[in-house]
C-alpha cells in the first residue's frame, strides 16, 4: 500500500520522513514540538557520550544548527571551528557523532582519473528535512514563499534522503557522492555501481531546460561508456529528454510507479 503524501513539495519537505510526522497532524505546532523533543533526546549529553568519545559534547547541537543552515553546502571544517569557537579536531569528532546518531549525512566528493581536478570536500545534509525545517524556522507555508532561501537547498536534501533510503534495498551495492571541481562545475548527486555512473541535478524550477544539465553533459563527455544516465529532477510534472543520455523528470518520479 502506498501512503498518501501531502499536497505540495514544500509540505513533503516540512513533513520529512519520520512516521510520526508523515502520519500525524500536519500542523506546524505539532511538527515543531515533536522535532524539539526528538532533538533534545538524541542530543542529550549522556546520549552523545554513549556513542562517542568527544570533547565538548555541547558543540553537537550548535554544529547541527550550522549544518541545517548550510544544507547541501560543502563542509569547511575551519569555518565551522571559527564560527563555534572550537578547534578543528572537536568539529571533526562532532561531525562523526552527528552521523552516528543519524542526524547528519555526509556525501563524499566523487572523482575519477578522467576528471582529476575535483575538490575533496564533502557536502552535508541533515538526514531528515523536518528536523532541518525546525532548526532554521521553516514551515510548509514559509517554504512555499518564492523568497524562501531554504527551499532550494532543502529540496536537494530531501532528494538525497529519498535516494539514500532506496539504495538500502538495491540488489547491487551503489555508492552516492557529489561532484564539484575548481572550474565551478557541480553535480548534486553521483551514483556509482560497478564503475558505471548516474549523475543527478536537483533544480528548484518547474520548467527544466538543457542548460540545467550542462555540468552533467560535461561528465558524460569525459566518462564515455562509463556514463549510464543523467537526470535533472525538478518541481514540475514534465518528463523531457534533454539529450541522448540525459532526461528531466519530476521529483515525484522518485516514488512513482510510472516508467520513463
Amino acid at each position: 500500500m502506498r501512503l498518501a503524501r501531502p499536497a505540495g513539495l514544500w509540505e513533503l519537505i516540512a513533513a520529512g520522513g519520520f512516521p510520526e510526522l508523515v502520519l500525524g497532524p500536519p500542523s506546524p505546532r505539532f511538527r515543531a514540538a515533536w522535532c524539539r523533543a526528538y532533538l533534545a533526546t538524541v542530543l542529550a549529553p549522556t546520549n552523545i557520550e554513549q556513542v562517542a568519545e568527544v570533547r565538548r559534547a555541547d558543540v553537537a547541537p550548535l554544529l547541527l544548527a550550522q549544518l541545517a543552515a548550510r544544507s547541501a553546502g560543502e563542509i569547511v571544517v575551519n569555518d565551522l571551528a571559527r564560527e563555534l569557537g572550537a578547534d578543528q579536531g572537536t568539529i571533526r569528532a562532532n561531525l562523526e557523532t552527528l552521523e552516528t546518531l543519524y542526524l547528519a549525512r555526509s556525501l563524499p566528493a566523487w572523482t575519477t582519473s578522467r576528471t582529476n581536478r575535483a575538490k575533496r570536500r564533502s557536502v552535508t545534509h541533515l538526514v531528515d528535512t523536518a528536523l532541518a525545517c525546525q532548526i532554521v524556522g521553516e514551515t510548509g507555508d514559509s517554504l512555499a514563499d518564492p523568497a524562501s532561501r531554504y527551499f532550494g537547498p532543502l529540496i536537494e536534501s530531501y532528494v538525497v534522503a529519498e535516494i539514500a533510503k532506496q539504495l538500502t534495498w538495491c540488489e547491487e551495492p551503489t555508492s552516492m557522492f557529489h561532484y564539484r571541481d575548481r572550474d565551478q562545475r557541480e553535480v548534486d548527486i553521483i551514483l556509482e555501481r560497478h564503475n558505471r555512473v548516474v549523475a543527478i541535478e536537483v533544480k528548484a524550477t518547474s520548467t527544466p531546460v538543457t542548460q540545467h544539465a550542462r555540468h552533467i553533459g560535461y561528465l558524460a563527455e569525459r566518462l564515455g561508456d562509463r556514463f549510464a544516465l543523467g537526470i535533472v529532477l525538478h518541481t514540475g510534472d514534465q518528463r523531457v529528454r534533454l539529450s541522448d543520455r540525459i532526461v528531466a523528470l519530476p521529483i515525484s518520479a522518485l516514488w512513482s510507479d510510472r516508467q520513463t
